[in-house]
Parts: structure tokens; C-alpha cells; sequence
């Protein structure tokens, strides 16, 4: 009996041009009417805004709002998922923090109203961002805040100077 070669799973990554504008010019029209449209509707009707956590300050709550979110959309899909035990919990946060110190991390957050609806965990080192998990209010699944929290990590990481996101 011999295995055949296949591919298991598809790596989906970016590599970053040097603008937002040129990376928006890159996508068709198809994809990029979608990344504006929800961009402007998260920043008008829902008061959306983005930030990023990068160091130590303020992570900890970043931290807590990411295993929230994420137990919001995984739960009523399944029992085991990311951050359902203390220890994989606990050691994430070590890890953030850790690597908040040298400046590898990256929690990119959309609020709306005020509350926090979408968190992507990301590690930055050698001009690469690495998606690692996420998660978001499914209450807001209508109005996509993921594509709108993607667009702007993208965005963000292109103005840092990174030349990939994975």
C-alpha cells in the first residue's frame, strides 16, 4: 500500500505591496466594492472604530474581550474549542505577553458602539504578520465584521512596512 502526495490544506496568504490604495487596485472590483461598502457602513451606522494592541498596556483586556468573542461564535458550534481549557488560556497569555515585550504581537480590535465585536491575534516578526486566531460578536455577523477588521489589519500591517500576511 503507498500513499499518494495531495495537498491538505491551502495556505492562504498576502503579499503586501506598498500602499493600501495599491493593494485595493490589486483585488477586483468584485472583492474591493465589498471591502469599502462594509468598511463605511461599520463607520456610520455602528460608530465603528479600530485600534491595534501592540504592547503590554491594555493587553490584558484585549486579551479577555479575544476569549469572549471567540466563545461567542464557537460555542453553540461545538464544546471543544480554542480557549476552553485554563491551561490553553493561560498559556496564550504568557505567550501575548512575552511577545508584547519584543514587539512581535499584534491584536487588531473593531468596536462598534463602543463594545468590542471583532479581535484578530496576530504575531508580527520578519516583516510577516501570522494570524493565529480570532473572533466576533455573531450578533454583528450581518454587517461582516471580520472583512472589516481584516481590510484594516491588512491596511495597518502594508503602513508598518511588512511585506506578507499570512
Amino acid at each position: 500500500y503507498a500513499l499518494k502526495p495531495s495537498v491538505a490544506a491551502r495556505i492562504a496568504y498576502i503579499e503586501l505591496p506598498i500602499s493600501w490604495e495599491n493593494y485595493l487596485a490589486s483585488v477586483h472590483r468584485d472583492r474591493r466594492y465589498p471591502i469599502r461598502n462594509t468598511r463605511r457602513k461599520f463607520e456610520t451606522q455602528l460608530q465603528g472604530r479600530f485600534y491595534i494592541r501592540a504592547s503590554e498596556d491594555g493587553i490584558d483586556e484585549v486579551i479577555d474581550h479575544l476569549i469572549e468573542l471567540h466563545h461567542r461564535r464557537w460555542q453553540a458550534k461545538s464544546e471543544q474549542h480554542a480557549f476552553s481549557s485554563d491551561k490553553y488560556t493561560a498559556f496564550h497569555r504568557d505567550v501575548i505577553h512575552a511577545c508584547a515585550r519584543r514587539g512581535w504581537i499584534r491584536l487588531y480590535c473593531l468596536e462598534a458602539d463602543g463594545l468590542p465585536v471583532a479581535i484578530l491575534y496576530c504575531y508580527r516578526f520578519r516583516n510577516t504578520i501570522y494570524y493565529f486566531q480570532g473572533g466576533f460578536n455573531p450578533d454583528y455577523e450581518r454587517l461582516s465584521p471580520g472583512l472589516v477588521l481584516i481590510g484594516y489589519a491588512v491596511e495597518h500591517a502594508i503602513q508598518e512596512g511588512n511585506s506578507v500576511f499570512d
